[in-house]
Formats: structure tokens, sequence, C-alpha cells
């Protein structure tokens, strides 16, 4: 202990101050405090210092002295007790040892106390010893500890988190074919992909030495990325639609378990081949290095393939699932990143020495999971206990696989479930790290909030409790020099040297140095002697000192083992209920049956028989067309080809891009339909693509328009409808050409419409900004002229949604909201969303719901007074809105939201 010294420091210094009174320094001492205002007094001292020494050398006086020394030990023991429980309480009672102690030697070997030192206070003398000062502080600093020890919080001022909030549930599923599994299709594509890397991955890690690199070529992870993305994106865009999430988490069960499947299907292949040439040679160590080299191999390909499939994940879906479904973060992508999940068994050496901390196998053994978690969690119960409970992780139908999950499976399922603050690392920091807690205390007290900078105070007298807490426990439970030990074995381990386990069990031998010289007799492989010596006393050593930043370390280390070890038995059991099928025969059963859940890429996906079940209608009205032409005659160019080229084309090329089909494009219109079919893997996304494909039509237009005005001509206008009907449109045939009837087409039309009576209205005073705008006529409009009491659209270049439309499109993606900085748009709410079009490519919408105004020609536009409760929609892509908006997301989000793309939707 480091203040063990105190109690024998405190004796020899009141020893040695008696000695000094009768030695040679005697007078200098009595000149010096008399100079301090003190007296001390020699008269009760015996002649010499030498006699004082001998009396207890006397039959009477060993007895005494070897009960004085059980006495000691016993105090100096209660003293490491409380140093492990509060650090100034500790040195307090060591103190108070010493100072005792010292009076007890004087009273029974000279029958009475002395005190060489008294000091007049008024008019009382007080008469007092080196070991009444010792007393006095030692008694004062109990006191304050227990001051300290009621006003210090047992349950921590910054609000913890609890592990994963996302759970595996299975039990609402019909079983498959065989009454126990689930069937699940995954995508042929994706079957096929994964098994050809799997086959290409294992021979190629077998000579790779360098550890978590990965070997998958860019033709490789472009072929996984086209195999993967769709299938997922069909599956979260239908699944949004049926509102099962639980689907969800079938689906990427499904996934992990295919490849882990793969993985082992490939490595044993490999195995097969041993005595060809080229094949994977054994080492000759036996099983045990077997089975290393194939645990190794296993993480490595595993580790390959999740981490890419991880990065695809964040650059092509992230967004569409916050689009879908209000946050961009699911347990088992989140998964994909586990090192344990991408291990053969949960007591793989080599991952946890790489990634977590080195525990013992067996939970008999001091070092197991069991045994730490049994110890650590009374230390931070009273955190865990204000953690609201936690539920079952997984539906028990399935058997989990013990050769995966390992045999104590249930014995940890029944620790791990109970709700504690060690299941999220994130934890440990605000229970532990008072450096960081400092630092956000500066921080506070710059932001000049005095409260949280109070309360983190508060905050860091709990950590060091905490602190004081956990060493104290380890320390009883012998566990200290363990921990300690396992960090040693870790780091001998990366440097080449033997098997980790018994790295461990030779440092932390309870036999000392001896015991690890016979160790070497009957160990290969072991480091030489001189450096297993050196690592073995340096434990020792940092043992005896301080290991803030070791518990720490261990702690962090220790809550990521446990909460991926909770995902990891959470994921085989879920696992072990799914039925990936194969067989053309089981798939017809089950599909069937109804109870295939089918996972497939849309190209995949059957729909002979499928009905349209809804449309929409998109109608652009193009204007100033004919003017255009007459110029272009007079200027002998061919307007047919132009406009052709520049915009009837590029509007064709994308079409399909955004699942269109034409109804009419032609002269100064296009009309489009997006169906939607009644299949379960359908993509019910009509307005979200409508909107998409009118935004593409709009920049079209602004590239046709700078050739215009490079050959001087007049600018061409556009003027966008979107319409949405829950019924499908009907169809006449005029000879072999199919024409659509739809009511939704007359109400795009008068989307896309721009009043002559607004135009005037709006004059040169309309803004560049103001693309579209709804305006209800007042009676004094009816009495000057309108003739229709309907509302008067204006619609120069921009793109309008009917109400119906907009409902439709809040049931397709997950619209949210955002701060509208737009001068231009008073009143107005905006919000935005993603989306994927056909080929995969994400986009962002941005629509704006703005009040409908009062159309009066005698009053300004600008001054128009809001209709009651009426709005209509807009879809924004003017690039400067857009960029401002991007800016102002940026700032106020940082780099947790991706910005809004400089025009109205962007290709990634």
């Amino acid at each position: 202990m480091r203040f063990a010294w105190i109690p024998l420091f405190v004796i020899l210094l009141e020893i040695a101050s008696k000695g000094l009174v009768v030695g040679p320094w005697g007078e200098t001492v009595q000149q010096l405090a008399g100079d301090l205002g003190l007296q001390i007094t020699t008269s009760h001292l015996p002649g010499s210092f030498v006699d004082y020494l001998r009396t207890g050398q006397s039959a009477e006086g060993w007895p005494l002295f070897g009960s004085l020394l059980v006495i000691f030990l016993l105090l100096f023991r209660l003293g490491r007790g409380f140093l492990n429980a509060a650090p100034l309480t500790g040195i307090g009672v060591h103190l108070a040892t010493g100072g005792i102690f010292a009076q007890v030697i004087d009273q029974l070997f000279l029958g009475r106390i002395l005190r060489l030192f008294q000091t007049d206070v008024s008019e009382l003398t007080i008469a007092f010893g080196i070991s009444d000062i010792a007393i006095f502080l030692g008694l004062s600093l109990l006191v304050y500890g227990l001051v300290q020890r009621q006003i210090t919080p047992r349950v921590s001022v910054i609000k913890l988190k609890r592990g994963h909030e996302q759970y595996i549930e299975f039990g609402g599923f019909p079983r498959g074919i065989d009454n126990v599994h689930i069937d699940v299709l995954l995508s042929p594509l994706f079957m096929r992909t994964v098994h050809a890397l799997t086959a290409d991955l294992v021979p190629r890690y077998r000579k790779e030495s360098r550890h978590g690199r990965s070997l998958l070529t860019r033709h490789q992870l472009r072929s996984l990325t086209e195999a993967y993305v769709p299938m997922v994106q069909a599956a979260l865009v239908r699944i949004s639609k049926s509102r099962q999430p639980a689907e969800l988490n079938l689906l990427y069960t499904a996934i992990i378990k295919l490849i882990q499947q793969q993985i082992h299907a490939a490595i044993d292949h490999s195995l097969s081949q041993l005595g060809r040439p080229g094949s994977i040679t054994l080492s000759s160590d036996g099983a045990a290095a077997s089975a290393r080299q194939y645990q190794h191999l296993y993480f490595q390909v595993c580790h390959c393939l999740f981490s890419a499939l991880s990065r695809i994940e964040t650059e092509k879906l992230a967004e569409l699932r916050l689009s879908l479904f209000g946050s961009s973060r699911l347990l088992l992508v989140e998964a994909f990143n586990a090192p344990l999940l991408q291990a053969v068994s949960p007591n793989d050496d080599e991952v946890m020495v790489r990634y977590y901390l080195l525990l013992a196998h067996l939970d008999s053994e001091p070092n197991s999971f069991a045994r730490i978690d049994s110890v650590l969690g009374p230390v931070f119960e009273p955190n865990s206990a204000a953690l609201p409970a936690l539920e079952p992780g997984v539906d028990t139908a399935g058997e989990p696989n013990d050769d995966k999950a390992g045999a104590s499976c249930r014995e940890y399922q029944r620790a791990l479930n109970r709700p504690s603050v060690l299941m999220q690392p994130l934890n440990i920091t605000a229970l532990l790290d008072v450096r960081w807690t400092r630092d956000q205390i500066y921080q506070a007290r710059q932001a000049k909030k005095k409260h949280r900078a109070r309360s983190l105070r508060r905050q860091i007298r709990h950590q060091r409790l905490n602190l004081a807490l956990l060493r104290n426990a380890l320390e009883q439970n012998q566990l200290l020099t363990t921990i300690l030990a396992a960090y040693e074995a870790a780091k001998l381990t990366d440097e080449g040297q033997a098997n980790p386990t018994i790295l461990h069990k030779t440092l932390d031998h309870p036999g000392g140095l001896s015991a690890i010289r016979k160790r070497l007799r009957t160990t290969p492989g072991l480091p030489p002697f001189r450096q297993l010596a050196r690592s073995y006393l340096q434990i020792r050593r940092k043992a005896r000192g301080d290991v803030t930043d070791t518990l720490l370390r261990f702690m962090r280390d220790f809550s990521a083992y446990r909460r991926d070890l909770k995902l990891f038995h959470d994921v085989q059991q879920a696992a072990a209920q799914v039925h990936l099928l194969t067989e053309e025969k089981d798939i017809r059963t089950s599909r069937s049956n109804r109870s295939l859940h089918e996972f497939l890429a849309p190209s995949e996906i059957e729909d002979q028989k499928a009905e349209i079940v809804s449309h929409a209608i998109l109608k652009a009205d193009v204007r100033g067309s004919t003017r255009i032409t007459e110029e272009l005659t007079r200027k002998r160019l061919n307007p047919a080809t132009h406009f052709s080229r520049h915009f009837f084309d590029p509007v064709n090329k994308v079409v399909q891009r955004y699942g269109a089909e034409k109804v009419f494009i032609e002269g100064d219109a296009v009309i489009l339909v997006f169906n939607e079919w009644d299949t379960p893997h359908g993509e019910h996304l009509a307005v979200s693509r409508a909107c998409g494909m009118a935004v593409e039509m709009l920049h079209i237009l602004e590239h046709q328009n700078k050739l215009l005005a490079g050959h001087g001509l007049p600018q061409l206008e556009l003027g966008i409808g979107i319409s949405f009907t829950d019924t499908p449109p009907r169809y006449l045939f005029d000879g072999d050409t199919r024409i659509t009837i739809s009511p939704a087409i007359n109400r795009a039309d008068r989307l896309s419409a721009c009043a002559w009576a607004l135009r005037e209205w709006y004059g040169d005073t309309v803004l560049s900004t103001t693309h579209a705008a709804v305006y209800e006529p007042s009676p004094n409009a009816l009495k000057v002229g309108q003739k229709e009491a309907t509302d008067l659209v204006y619609n120069l270049n921009g793109i309008i949604l009917e109400p119906s439309a907009f409902r439709k499109l809040t049931r397709e993606l997950r619209l949210r909201p955002i701060e509208n900085p737009i001068l231009e748009y008073p009143g107005s709410k905006l919000h935005t969303a993603r989306f994927p079009d056909r080929e995969g490519s994400s986009h962002t919408l941005i629509i704006r719901e703005a009040p409908v105004q009062i159309y009066d020609p005698e009053h300004q536009p600008f001054d128009a007074p809001f209709a009651e409760s009426r709005r209509f929609y807009e879809v924004v892509y003017d690039g400067r809105i857009v960029q401002q908006l991007s800016t102002q997301l940026s700032r106020a989000a940082g780099s947790r939201n991706p910005s809004l793309p400089a025009t109205g939707t962007i290709k990634q």
C-alpha cells in the first residue's frame, strides 16, 4: 500500500523526538521550541534515552510488545480497508493508528504518556506530543471523510445508458416446412456472390499474416454491393409499408447465418484438400494448434466480409433507413462491427487479446467472465438498479448451437439479461473517468453553465468512490494482479511469445519466481526466465501503486466484452431458428403454405400475376415552345431535332430510373404514370419517385435554357403537377396503343398551370425563388372578372403536390422537419427525406408546406393574407435555397447528419 509507511513514521518520529530531548541536540531543540512559543518538558523522561529503550527488555516487556504488534497489525489492516473505500479516511486511520500505538508504548513501558510540548492558550496550558498531533489529524480526516461520504451521491449524476434497446424477437413468425424453424429465402444472386467470395478468400487468407487486412478486390466489393444493396433496399421499403420491423431482424439474422455457414463450408472444403498441392497444411503441434489455425482463418474471412457489409450499409443504406424508419441505427447492422460476432467462439483467445481482455474459458477459474461479473456486480449495483429492466433478448423457440455459442450459454444468458451499467462501455467513462469529468467541468465553466459544473463536481466524488470500491473488490478477491497479468500476457503475445492463456497462468502463479522457473522446465514455448521475471515483478509493482488507468482500461474492455457476449448469444439463438432454403422443392412447398419469408432483389421478383393497386400522375406543362419553334425556323434551325436532343431525349433516359411509364411525351406536355403493384415485394414509392423525376426534368430544363440563351432565343418554362389516386388507372386501346385514363391527370394538369391573372398581378415584383403558389380568389376578385371560385395556381418552373399526394408521401417516407430560415417562405414548414430510385441510388427530397393565400387585385402580392387552415405543397429544388438549408443543417448537427445536396436530388 502506498500509505503503509504513515503509522511507522509517526511512531519513529515520536520516539526520535523524545531521544532528541536528552541527546546532543537537546539544547538546540529547546531553543527552537522557545522561538516557536512552546516549552519542552524533560522532567518526566528517564535519565537517558538508552534507559527508555531498555525498559521494554524485561520479562514482562516482550509479551507486551508482542501484544502491541498484533494490535498494530489489526489497526493497520483496518486502515488498508478504509484506504480502499475512501483514501482520506484511510490516511486518517493510519495517522490515528500510529499516534495511538506510540502512546500505548509509553503507557505500557513507562506507566504514563509522555508529552514533550506545552503551550499557553489564554489561561489554559495545553501539553501535547507528536502522537497527539497524529491522532488529532487522523480524527479530523475521519470526520471529514465521514461528511464527504454522506454527501457523495450513490448514483451517477450523469444519465447512464442501458444496453441495446432493440430485441431479436421471432415469436410472431409462422414456422416453416419442418414446423420448427422459420423459412427464409435470400436473393439467389447474393447467395452465389457470398459463396464465390468465401471460396476465394479462404486460401488467400491462409497466406496472409497481417491481422485484420481486407483482401477484397475492387471488383469483388462491387459485386458484393450490386448483390446486397438491391436485396436489402427492396426489403426496407416493403417492411416500412407492412410496419413489421421484426422482419428486419429476420433479414439480417439470415444474412449473418448465411455468411457464417459459407465460411465454415469453405474452410472445411479447404481442409479436405490436405493431400493436394497448395492445400492448407496444419501445424504439427496437434489438435490445439489446428483449432487455433481454424479460428484465426475463420475470423479473418468473417471480419473481411462483415466489414465490407458495414461499409456498404453506411454508404448506401443508412440514410434510407433513416427516411423509412426514423432512425439509421439497427442492432444487427451494428453487430457487423462486433469482433466477438466474427469469432468461432466467445472464448477465442486471439480475438479476446486483440479486442477485449483475456479471460479464462471455464467458470471455475478465478478470472472467468462469470466470476469477474459476480465481483463487479455489487460495486455498480446502485447504478444498475436505477436502469429500466431489460426484456428477454430473443424468443426461446430455437435451441442455441452449443458448439458455437459455448457450453455455458444458458448460464450467461441469466446474468446478461439482468440490467447492468456494464452493458454499455460509454457508462464506464461517466462512472470512473475523473479526467474526463474535469474536462467537462472546464467546458461548462467556459460556457457559463454553473449548474452543470456543480453537478459534475458531485459526479467526481461519485467516481472516486466507485474507483475505491472497485479496487477494494478486486483486491479482496485476488483479481487485481490477475487483471494486470492478463494485459502483460497480451503484450507478450503481441510480441510473438507463446500461448496467451499459458502465459497468463504463468505470470499469475501464486508460487512466485520459483514456480515460474519450474514451469519453464515443463512447458515449451515460453519466453526466457529473465523476461518472465521482469514481467512478474512489474505486475506486483503496479499492483502496489496507482492503477487508475489500468482499471479504466479493464472496465471498458470488460463492458465491451459483456455487451458483445450478449449479442453473440442472442444472434446465435436467433440464427438457430432460421432455416435458409436453397432447394427448389422446399422453396415451392414453403411458398405455397405462405410460410416463406422472401428477401429478393427487384429484378428477381416475379410479378406476372400482380395487379396495379394505385398510381401517381406527373403532368408537366411546357410553355414557350411555340415561340422558340418560330425563332428556330426563322434562323433555319430544325426545332424538332433541337427539342428532341436537348429536352425529350434526356427526359426519356431517366424515365426508367424512376419507374415511370410514358402516357404522353410530345409537344408542350409530358404525362407520366407511376404505378404501384400488390406484390408483397413491391416498392410503394410512387409519389417519392414522381417528385424525383420532376426535379430531374427541371434540371434538364435549366440546361436547355442555357443553350437557348446561347442562340439568343427565349426561355422555356415548365410547370409540374403531381397527383395520386389509390385506385388503378383505366386503359383504352387504339389498335396496339394503350391509352391511360385517370382522374388524376386532370388534377395534375390544374396544378401544372400558371394563371395569367396571377402573372399580371405579380408583374416584375416576383422573386427569382418564387416558383409555386396557390391562391384562393377573394369576393372582390370574383367581382372584377374571375369566372370561377376555384383556386388559382402560380407555377413557374415549380413542382406542386396535391394534398392526397403529400399524404401518400408521408406514408412512403419518414419526413423530418427542418427549421425554416428562408425569408421568401413566410409561414411555411419544411420537411426532408431520402428515397431510392430503381437503380439503387439515393436522393434527397425537400418539401415545402406553405399556406394558401387570398388573391385580391387591389392588394399587392406580398401583402396577401393567408387563407385559414389551407395549405399547399411544393417540392423545393432551387439550388440557392437548398444550399442554404444544407449549410444550416451542417451547423446544427455537425457531422452527425448528412448535409443536403446542392440541388433538389442527388445521385449517390
